[in-house]
């Protein structure tokens, strides 16, 4: 798993053309940094399953840029799921790999465990973030981070946050 602060956050989306594109290259830089970790028998395949990121079909770009030095071959590109596979054994990189980016991909098990995983990590940051503020605002109610109590949150903090010095950029995601 690979939590990003909101500082590194706000820090990425200036490089990245947007909150999706972050998401994508975070995803994929996450796969290939496991996939390193891990020895790929070219009898057995590694079976890589991401949700959709949003409406896009086509993934090849982002793949070759994570992945510059094999040769990826496109299986299918389309609306419930586009497939990718390189490194079969035939000199198109080691191990062999398919990746599949998937509409609803949380219906299957693994992606639906990654994603339970993350929002009980989200849970465990916004107890955190909580104890920290209530400890500074007398009476502060906790705010689980979605966007209209976030509001409200922000509207009750502010001063202190401001005397203490820290910036909304460390606390606040920028999208």
């Amino acid at each position: 798993m690979n939590l990003i602060p909101a500082k590194r956050f706000n820090e990425l989306l200036k490089v990245n053309n947007g909150k999706g594109e972050l998401l994508s290259n975070a995803s994929a830089a996450l796969v290939k940094s496991l996939l390193n970790r891990i020895s790929i028998d070219a009898e057995e395949p590694v079976l890589v399953h991401f949700d959709k990121h949003g409406g896009r079909n086509q993934y090849l770009p982002l793949l070759m840029q994570t992945f510059p030095d094999v040769f990826i071959q496109i299986i299918r590109e389309g609306r419930e799921m586009s497939e990718y596979r390189w490194g079969d054994g035939a000199g198109l990189g080691e191990g062999n790999i398919q990746c599949r980016f998937v509409a609803k991909g949380d219906r299957f098990l693994p992606a639906a465990l990654a994603s339970n995983f993350a929002k009980y990590a989200r849970e465990l940051a916004m107890m955190s973030f909580n104890t920290f503020w209530r400890q500074k605002v007398a009476d502060l109610k906790p705010t689980a981070g979605y966007p209209v109590d976030a509001k409200r949150f922000k509207q009750e903090i502010e001063t202190v946050q401001r005397d203490l010095g820290i910036s909304d950029d460390i606390i606040w995601r920028q999208r």
